[in-house]
């Protein structure tokens, strides 16, 4: 199973040949550790004798949005597929409402709605301006002015 080496080698050696030999897919540092020697030592060894280090089988990743192969370091193959699977994301977390106040449709965010119906809040409104309209016509005065024998100082 050994061949004839340049060098003469050792017990821990010709045991570093015969697991590469046995199982080429083997890494240096699965070697260092069943033998009990360090990754250093198996590199070593593995290139004195002409062998080239093996790693793991490169792992291919593939677009999530058009299935072609993904660019190194990145989930996407291109930056048009990145911004369409953004744009997706920031759509799927938005929800549709009614403003209370005005009737008016329109999107907020569901961890927003969320958090209003856990502070048990029974009305929404699509903005401030609307949520003080509302306020001022069901608690105010109604919209009428105060008069001046009403007013808080007499001057």
């Amino acid at each position: 199973m050994i061949e004839k080496t340049r060098y003469p080698l050792g017990k821990t050696a010709k045991r570093i040949l015969e697991l590469r030999g046995y199982n080429s897919s083997l890494t240096n540092t699965e070697i260092a550790s069943i033998i009990g020697v360090t990754r250093a030592w198996v590199g070593f060894v593995l290139r004195r004798e002409g062998l080239l280090p093996t790693g793991r089988p490169k792992l291919v990743r593939y677009c999530p949005v058009c299935g072609h192969e993904a660019r190194a370091r990145s989930r996407f193959c291109s930056d048009e597929c990145e911004a369409t699977s953004n744009q997706h994301q920031r759509d799927s977390h938005r929800i549709w409402l009614q403003c209370d106040a005005c009737g008016r449709w329109f999107q907020r965010l569901l961890s927003e709605y969320k958090k209003s119906l856990k502070a048990n809040s029974k009305y929404t409104f699509c903005d401030n301006r609307c949520q003080g309209r509302w306020l001022g016509l069901t608690y105010g005065n109604g919209g009428i002015a105060r008069t001046t024998a009403t007013s808080r100082r007499k001057a």
